[in-house]
């Protein structure tokens, strides 16, 4: 009996992902706020990203979060030395917006109190949130 249950539960298994996706509404956050940006910031504006799923839909370049700084961070976080000699805040990577969401939120690359500090919120859908440095103009 335990057998037929475990191979029933085997076969079975593939199927709940595809039920889930069925029945679950569809979320376009990632298309929406990719479209958003290739509508209203112009081509050569810098955005900091970490978000892969933005740059997949959208035709904008992005700025990724380059390995040093996650390392750093991630260093910072656990309590590690690491140094990260060429810059120290997303600041220095010259970058007019930051595109926030699960990513960030995760590691806090950007943290919370920054974003609130040094930028302003230009467009928000689902989990994404656009932000513009405040020093500069909006569009």
């Amino acid at each position: 009996m335990f057998i037929a249950l475990l191979f029933g539960f085997m076969i079975m298994w593939p199927f709940q992902n595809t039920i889930h996706r069925l029945f679950e509404p569809a979320d376009d956050s990632a298309r929406i706020i990719a479209l958003y940006i290739d509508t209203y910031i112009p081509p050569n504006d810098r955005i900091v990203s970490g978000q892969w799923e933005v740059h997949f839909y959208g035709q904008h370049l992005f700025v990724p979060i380059p390995d040093e700084y996650y390392n750093a961070k991630i260093a910072a976080q656990t309590h590690r030395s690491f140094q990260a000699s060429h810059f120290r805040t997303m600041h220095d990577l010259n970058a007019i917006y930051i595109l926030d969401g699960s990513e960030n939120r995760v590691t806090e690359m950007v943290s919370p109190a920054e974003l609130m500090r040094d930028y302003d919120v230009v467009f928000a859908t689902g989990e994404y949130c656009l932000y513009r440095l405040r020093s500069q103009q909006g569009p």
